[in-house]
């Protein structure tokens, strides 16, 4: 052992990659020093790459979570792992176990303690398999090698002897202190070894390819590493990379390295959403300037994380927030007029577009809005781990970038751009950061540090005003969050424009202006600040009937201060009975989700030439903080053909009570609905009790758990005139191997009282009765033909029937359903069917299913049931069954579950 003043870590790393079927054979030896106050026995060591070794570690626990099916679905050969052969000094093997709870955490044990300042050599021999690239984004391809964490690096030690270990959640860095570093590689000839760089000295990403793209550009002082910039444009984009360095050589001053780079697989992870958006073919940029923005957030991304390093949690937002920050004062600088849709702005078919016109910055308000607007936000104070997968890829870093701006724009001048600067490696935090702009400015800034960062989901800012007299007009301005720092932009019956900040100590707002002074007033006129609304933020001295401008826009827009929207844009719709519908709808749903929604869709059906259609008006009402999170009131209406030359009449009111319980990162979600369902058969006798019925429901949703495993029910009580029924309906999935999984299903129903004297209202064994007409059935009155053999998964749901088809007592079935191969499953199922006056029938059936996408698109091969075997009936394909959903809502489920 050796004693030093001061910390002292090192790695000397050999690599032997020979087989390319082989994995990476490591011996690392390793020089530690003890830098706590105390005296320790063990080390612990990180293996981030570990993480990818099982669907039960920690990251697959998470992705999990997530319903990121990836390391479900990988196989053994996909996933990654790390062998430790031995851990020794000299010869002397040292004990080793890798944390229960935590794989990639490894805890070596001496003989010997070690005392503080006092370091340690030893050495570990391991190999290294890298996760499939193409599953996992890093890893290893057909061509290349790309991982950034293929090696051990030591855990921080705390003061007191503790240790922090990192774990792997598919994102970030591992916690590791700083070390010198030597890399020696013995690898195979047909791999170029891009990185480590030649002479590096730091922990550095493992890249070799047979296919070299990549080139080595001059960049200032350095020598930069990258794949985004064409062999063919490297000559004429001189001046880009010029104008880039200069950039960042102002804004980074203290970074001095030999060797960057710019990597394609990295920009991937915070790529410019618009930008990448609209196809190339559009040429809304031009090429070089697509090339330019690209790599330059890929080099601030690189440039911030080698300034600042790691921050606490509550502080990272800053560093999230700071590559969109800067690269918007990039793109002041070199395109100060620069739209998210770029030149498509001059189209004469959209340049009235408000999306066309806004400037790029407002494109990161829509990605926060998508959350924020919904109840779904997180604080940008929030730690990484503990968001949804959207806001921490997508929301989180453009409010990061918009609060930047928004402090920017509010202090004025450099001053911020020059104190970041000026913040040391290590030491950007919230607070370094508002004590040192406290000591070069003389406004408040308690209203952004400690309560604007902290915010969950969006403020609402308001502008109203009344007219005194012809002369005078009283503006009053609130804001649903008190604490905040609001800038009014005046217009001036003269032309000009003033802006004025209301700060917290002066709302609510109310001041009197001089009409023949001031034409208009608008809050938030740069967006700055992401809102629930914005029509209500301008008002106009002189039109107090037209306050806030409507706009008709076809298809979509975004709104601005001060608008609203109306659109209208074609409808598609088919049935088996109307034939292809098409019609106008006329919606307020613009791409800022509004908390009050209405639709209005007439269509004309080509069959049966009548108009037909549906409507409905929403109303949201958010609750933060609470597991009661939000309350929805619906009023829904639609009118189509249930069978030829008859029409049927549908009208819903309902409530809805939406949970959390267990917060918003959680997948567990609950809901209590009451509806009434009205509904007119049109053409029927009068007699006939079917031509006008209603029936009121309640009921109860609940689901939990994650990609491995999930439950799901339904509780649901309906109650009409001549019945009274009960039901429940229950759902279970786990993965029980990689890409193997495990599904089952009952349902229970019983009637109370059942005055019904035919089976309109009964539960149905195979095919559901749709009477409250709320499933997407394509030819619900079939009872053959195609459109007779879709498949609902609803009632008792089985694929195939026996003799009774429909229960008016009771019904209970089970379905299982295990994976055969990849979408191939094999499916049992029984049934227990029960009618007044009879006695309990049993039905039962096999058969393989094409699970395509689950819920979504499935077909059904019965095999053998009860009545004998299927598949040799001469009229198989009559027993076929298909399931597709292609209504929006139902497919969006697939992208939220994930997300959200």
């Amino acid at each position: 052992m050796h004693t030093f003043g001061h910390t002292q870590n090192a790695y000397d790393i050999t690599v032997k990659w020979n087989d390319e079927a082989a994995p990476l054979s490591i011996t690392q030896n390793i020089t530690w020093t003890n830098n706590s106050n105390v005296s320790v026995n063990t080390i612990f060591l990180l293996d981030w790459n570990h993480a990818y070794s099982s669907a039960r570690s920690q990251l697959g626990y998470f992705l999990a979570n997530e319903f990121d099916y990836k390391l479900i679905r990988a196989s053994k050969k996909n996933q990654g792992y790390t062998d430790i052969k031995e851990i020794h000094t000299n010869g002397q093997k040292h004990k080793w176990e890798r944390q229960p709870q935590k794989r990639e955490a490894i805890k070596i044990t001496f003989n010997d303690a070690i005392a503080p300042n006092t370091s340690v050599e030893f050495t570990v021999v391991y190999s290294v398999k890298l996760p499939d690239a193409s599953k996992f984004k890093y890893g290893i391809s057909k061509n290349k090698l790309f991982s950034y964490h293929w090696h051990l690096v030591l855990a921080n030690i705390n003061s007191d002897g503790s240790w922090s270990t990192d774990t792997n959640f598919g994102f970030g860095r591992p916690n590791s202190p700083e070390a010198k570093l030597r890399y020696h590689f013995e690898t195979n000839q047909d791999y170029d070894l891009i990185l480590p760089a030649q002479h590096t000295n730091e922990v550095s990403p493992l890249l070799m390819t047979k296919n070299n793209t990549y080139q080595k550009i001059p960049f200032g002082r350095a020598t930069l590493i990258t794949d985004m910039v064409p062999t063919d444009e490297t000559i004429g984009f001189a001046s880009h990379l010029n104008n880039i360095e200069t950039f960042l050589s102002r804004n980074f001053e203290d970074i001095d390295k030999q060797t960057i780079w710019a990597l394609e697989e990295d920009y991937k992870s915070y790529s410019l959403l618009t930008l990448e958006s609209i196809p190339t073919f559009l040429k809304a940029f031009d090429k070089a300037q697509i090339i330019e923005l690209k790599l330059l957030k890929s080099l601030l991304h690189w440039y911030v994380s080698q300034k600042y390093g790691q921050t606490e949690d509550q502080s990272e937002w800053l560093v999230d927030g700071l590559p969109n920050f800067l690269w918007n004062k990039y793109v002041q600088e070199q395109y100060p007029n620069l739209p998210m849709a770029g030149a498509l702005r001059d189209l004469p078919i959209i340049n009235n577009y408000h999306f066309a016109q806004a400037p790029y910055h407002r494109s990161w308000e829509l990605s926060t809005n998508v959350s924020t607007n919904k109840n779904r936000g997180q604080a940008l104070t929030i730690a990484k781990n503990k968001l949804t997968r959207y806001n921490r890829r997508i929301a989180n870093p453009s409010r990061a970038a918009l609060a930047l701006i928004y402090l920017d724009y509010y202090i004025g001048g450099d001053t911020l751009s020059n104190t970041l600067k000026a913040i040391p490696k290590g030491s950007l935090s919230n607070t370094s950061l508002k004590k040192e702009l406290a000591q070069k400015i003389d406004k408040p800034l308690d209203w952004f540090f400690d309560h604007y960062i902290h915010l969950d989901n969006n403020v609402d800012l308001k502008i109203q005003g009344k007219k005194l007299n012809s002369e005078i007009s009283r503006i009053q301005i609130s804001s649903t969050q008190s604490e905040i720092a609001i800038p009014i932009k005046k217009i001036l019956t003269n032309g000009t424009q003033q802006t004025e900040w209301i700060l917290s100590n002066d709302l609510p707002y109310e001041q009197d202006y001089k009409n023949a002074e001031i034409s208009s007033l608008t809050i938030n006129k740069n967006h700055y600040i992401p809102e629930r609304q914005l029509n209500n933020n301008t008002y106009q001295l002189g039109n107090g009937l037209f306050r806030n401008n409507l706009k008709l826009r076809f298809l979509q827009d975004i709104a601005e201060s001060g608008t609203a929207l109306l659109l209208y844009r074609p409808e598609i719709a088919y049935n088996y009975y109307d034939g292809f519908l098409g019609g106008i709808s006329i919606a307020n749903s613009s791409i800022l989700a509004n908390t009050f929604r209405f639709k209005f869709s007439p269509q004309y059906g080509v069959k049966r030439k009548q108009i037909s259609g549906l409507g409905f008006v929403i109303a949201d009402f958010y609750k933060e903080n609470s597991s009661h999170y939000l309350t929805r009131i619906n009023l829904f209406g639609s009118s189509y053909h249930y069978a030829p030359q008859l029409r049927y009449t549908v009208f819903t009111p309902s409530l809805i009570f939406y949970y959390r319980p267990k917060g918003i990162q959680n997948k567990q979600r609950s809901s209590l609905r009451f509806r009434h369902v009205s509904v007119r058969l049109d053409d029927l006798p009068e007699e006939d009790k079917r031509r006008s019925y209603g029936v009121s429901l309640a009921s109860f949703e609940s689901r939990k758990g994650t990609a491995l495993d999930n439950i799901s029910y339904k509780i649901e009580a309906q109650m009409a005139s001549n019945f009274k029924k009960l039901s429940l309906n229950a759902e279970y999935i786990t993965y029980y191997a990689p890409n193997r999984r495990w599904t089952m299903r009952v349902f229970a129903g019983t009637f109370l009282s059942n005055n019904a004297n035919d089976n309109y209202y009964d539960f149905n064994v195979s095919r559901v009765n749709d009477y409250l007409f709320q499933y997407d059935l394509y030819g619900r009155s079939e009872a053959e033909g195609f459109f007779s053999q879709q498949y609902i998964k609803a009632d008792g749901a089985l694929r195939t029937t026996g003799k009774l088809i429909s229960a008016n007592q009771w019904l209970m079935t089970a379905q299982s359903t295990t994976t055969i191969w990849r979408w191939i499953e094999s499916y049992a199922e029984i049934g227990w069917i029960k009618n007044s006056y009879q006695k309990p029938e049993t039905h039962w059936g096999t058969g393989i299913t094409f699970n395509l996408v689950p819920d979504f698109f499935e077909v059904h091969f019965p095999i053998y049931n009860s009545d004998g075997a299927v598949f040799s009936n001469y009229a198989y394909a009559k027993h076929i069954r298909f399931q597709l959903s292609l209504r929006p809502a139902s497919i969006a489920k697939l992208f939220s579950r994930s997300w959200f």
